[in-house]
């Protein structure tokens, strides 16, 4: 009978140590103790989502390679595939937040975590057994190409909060000019004509460093345009490229190389009086009173009535779209007169 019950004990013993951890002597207490395993436990796919972004995060910070494990529900190892992309959108979830809607981002995050790569800079091994799905993750923190998806997470996040917040609540057209200001103006972009020297990422947009030539500026326009929900592309004539947007069926153009120069006039014109005899009052450049950065060539009247707040707005089809869009009734005139080339010339390219 004795014998029965050590045998029993042995078993359920042998049991408990397989479902839940291996034993160690703890020697405090003079008693072997169970310690749980973090990969043997099963994991809600949020909570399994929040561990691998989490040790991410930290192999980038602590430029070390991490690794960690985690174990979900997973009715059948048909099925493990379809549990693994659920993870990754609960990995997305996690890590975006509310830019998990934007398609470059969210397939970025789902790559920098769950992708095996050749070069080791982060692998993962899957194991399925008994209705558990246990995945496991190196992440390299000291590896350039892994750093670098994980930059861009960051610093993207950062610059669509940005937007985000400077473009809440506003049309579609004074969204796309906000987006301009804020890339050539707020972060300092600069044309550069060296290809050698072009600094073009997301990185580079938030720390006021970027720079490029007419097609790479426009490229980062379109990109956040874009991501913002903008139809946005560019105009190539005579070796140069300008933006364009469409909206509402309707095109609008405009020279990113010319917004700082033509923002630092609209600072000057701030300065300037109406009354003062020696200002030439009809063409005084006045800011449009919301925050799109735009600012536009109006009549005095007009002007006048949008600094006392009577007209919130001007009609962009009948200005002269100085510093501005441009609509494409004013482009097919202006952009010839400075040698952009004739409109039967012009290239276009939507970015998607």
């Amino acid at each position: 009978m004795m014998k029965k019950i050590i045998t029993g004990l042995a078993i359920a013993a042998a049991s408990l140590m397989v479902s839940i951890g291996t034993p160690s002597f703890n020697s405090l207490i003079g008693e072997t103790a169970v310690i749980a395993e973090a990969a043997g436990k099963v994991l809600s796919m949020e909570d399994a989502a929040k561990k691998l972004v989490k040790t991410a995060y930290k192999a980038h910070d602590q430029k070390k390679k991490l690794t960690t494990s985690v174990t979900i529900k997973c009715p059948s190892k048909k099925a493990a595939d379809n549990y693994m992309d659920k993870l990754s959108k609960a990995i997305v979830k996690e890590e975006l937040g509310e830019f998990s809607d934007v398609e470059d981002i969210a397939a970025m995050s789902e790559v920098r975590n769950l992708t095996s790569n050749k070069d080791g800079s982060y692998t993962r091994g899957d194991t399925y057994k008994n209705g558990k799905l246990t995945v496991k993750v190196t992440y390299d923190g000291k590896d350039k190409e892994w750093r670098k998806y994980n930059e861009r997470i960051i610093y993207e996040k950062q610059n669509m909060g940005e937007l985000r917040e400077l473009t809440k609540g506003m049309s579609e057209i004074d969204k796309a000019w906000r987006i301009a200001v804020w890339l050539m103006v707020d972060h300092k972009t600069k044309y550069y004509g060296d290809p050698s020297k072009f600094a073009t990422s997301d990185k580079d947009i938030a720390k006021n460093r970027a720079q490029g030539n007419c097609s790479s500026l426009n490229m980062m326009y379109t990109l956040y345009a874009t991501r913002m929900g903008i139809k946005a592309g560019g105009v190539s004539s005579n070796n140069h490229e300008i933006t364009c947007v469409k909206i509402d069926g309707k095109k609008y153009y405009t020279d990113l190389q010319g917004v700082a120069s033509d923002h630092e006039g609209w600072v000057y014109s701030q300065t300037l009086d109406y009354n003062d005899e020696n200002v030439d009052a009809s063409r005084v450049v006045k800011f449009v009173p919301d925050p799109t950065g735009r600012w536009l060539k109006v009549p005095k009247g007009d002007a006048e009535a949008m600094e006392s707040g009577f007209i919130t707005a001007y009609d962009w089809e009948v200005s002269e779209g100085e510093a501005c869009w441009l609509t494409e009734k004013q482009a097919k005139i202006r952009l010839p007169e400075e040698g952009f080339g004739k409109p039967s010339k012009w290239k276009y390219w939507w970015y998607k």
